[in-house]
């Protein structure tokens, strides 16, 4: 699943410009990384990052492979 900082310097979920990182799709692996603090020093930005990421990539594992987000 790919991670990037957006025009609006959020980090966005999806396939978006900009620099970005992947994360494996694994609600685990989201919350390991929100622990760790990985996501802003992988995109190398204090971007803010979205209260309920975690739950937008366990709700997007639960719909299925959308190719315009991994």
């Amino acid at each position: 699943m790919r991670l990037a900082v957006g025009a609006s310097g959020a980090v966005e979920v999806g396939l978006r410009g900009g620099r970005g990182t992947y994360l494996c799709p694994d609600p685990d692996c989201v919350r390991r990384a929100l622990e760790r603090r990985a996501i802003p020093r992988l995109l190398r930005s204090d971007a803010a990052l979205p209260d309920d990421l975690e739950a937008r990539v366990v709700s997007m594992l639960a719909e299925g492979p959308n190719p315009a987000d991994c």
